[in-house]
Formats: C-alpha cells, sequence, structure tokens
C-alpha cells in the first residue's frame, strides 16, 4: 500500500473544506499554518501536494496566505526552494538564548538544538530573493550635474512649508492667523459686537388706601 495514499486524502478532504468554508463566507483570503509536530517530516512530495492541494480548491478570487513552522533542524537548501516557489512563509521556532531554548528543544539523547535553530534562520535568510527596493523618483539623466538634474525635476523649485511664524504649534496653519510661541493665535478673532442695552429700571408699584367706608 502507498504510505502516501492516507495523508493525501486527508489533505485533499482538509482543502475541500477550507475551500467550502471560505466560499461559504466570502471569504476574499485565508490563512493556513502547517505546524507540528514537525511538518518537514512529511517531506518534500507530501509538501507540495499539500500547498498544491489548497490553492487548487480555492476560489480564483481568494487569496491563500500559507505559512509553515519549524524547529529548523531539517530545512535544507531544498526545503528552502520549495518554499520560495509555492510562496510559503517561513516561521522558525526559537525560544531565546542556548539555556531558555534547551529547557524545552533538545534532542531525544539530550543535546541541545540551540545551534542547528540559528543555523536554519541563517540559511532561511540567505536563500532567500533580495526585495527590490521602491523607486520614489526617476534615475538621473546622464551628463547632467545634480544641481542641474535637481532643477529639471522641480523648475519651480521645490515646495516649501509655510513659514513658522504663520503656523500653530504643530506645523498646521492657524484658522485665525499667524500663531505666537505658545501656539496661540497672535491676532484677535473676529467677533460680531454685541448690540448695548440700557440698564433695566426697577418700577416699584404704588399702592393707596382703599377710601374709607360711609357710616
Amino acid at each position: 500500500m502507498n504510505s502516501h495514499a492516507e495523508p493525501l486524502k486527508t489533505k485533499r478532504r482538509s482543502s475541500e473544506r477550507i475551500a467550502e468554508h471560505a466560499a461559504a463566507h466570502r471569504l476574499p483570503a485565508v490563512h493556513v499554518v502547517l505546524h507540528g509536530g514537525e511538518p518537514l517530516l512529511a517531506g518534500l512530495v507530501l509538501l507540495r501536494r499539500a500547498a498544491t492541494s489548497l490553492r487548487a480548491a480555492l476560489a480564483p478570487d481568494c487569496a491563500l496566505d500559507l505559512r509553515i513552522h519549524t524547529n529548523g533542524v531539517r530545512l535544507d537548501r531544498e526545503f528552502c526552494e520549495l518554499f520560495d516557489e509555492l510562496d510559503i512563509k517561513v516561521g522558525i521556532s526559537l525560544d531565546g538564548d542556548k539555556a531558555a531554548n534547551d529547557r524545552h528543544r533538545r534532542y531525544a539523547d539530550g543535546r541541545s538544538s540551540h545551534r542547528q535553530a540559528l543555523a536554519a534562520r541563517a540559511r532561511r535568510a540567505a536563500s532567500r530573493p533580495p526585495r527590490r527596493a521602491p523607486r520614489t523618483c526617476r534615475p538621473p539623466v546622464p551628463g547632467l550635474t545634480p544641481s542641474q538634474d535637481e532643477a529639471q525635476q522641480h523648475p519651480q523649485g521645490r515646495p516649501t512649508t509655510a513659514p513658522e511664524s504663520a503656523a500653530d504649534g504643530q506645523g498646521r496653519q492657524s484658522r485665525h492667523g499667524p500663531a505666537d510661541q505658545n501656539g496661540h493665535s497672535a491676532t484677535p478673532r473676529n467677533r460680531t459686537p454685541t448690540p448695548h442695552r440700557p440698564p433695566r429700571q426697577s418700577i416699584k408699584p404704588e399702592f393707596t388706601s382703599p377710601p374709607a367706608d360711609n357710616p
């Protein structure tokens, strides 16, 4: 019996269920993390089929963010090339310095795995293709001095910020005009004058005695 048959069946069914869930909830992306145990023990063939099965099961408008967490002991050049090819992000378990890492991450015979984890991290970093920095401006024109090239890029001169005397403490233009050194408006606000009202006059009522009754 093929030893890969049962794991492949499980991965295929898992991929179908993930795709069903994503479709039912109209998810724009799903995030899948392969971890352990130790996922690299599955080998190159099963990991490739798991990744391709997931991508094939998902709808075209649903992105796949696939990641793998490993202790790094088996991480070699072939695994790194596979992960770059299939766009699988890699996390390496490292619990800290040697003493902290070796509390829970030793070989069965008691040997430390700290050095192998550090080597795996360096190997993975070295295998990744360098990212191109985004270009924020055009390349310089051959034959021009830096000042001439600058003049061509900004014929009207570089934009300048508002003078400090016309900005408030946070560098924003004050809606009440220039600001002083404390950030308060240096010009008085225009307010509509309140119309003058005459002072109130108190009026005291006058009481008169009622006329006397005639006998």
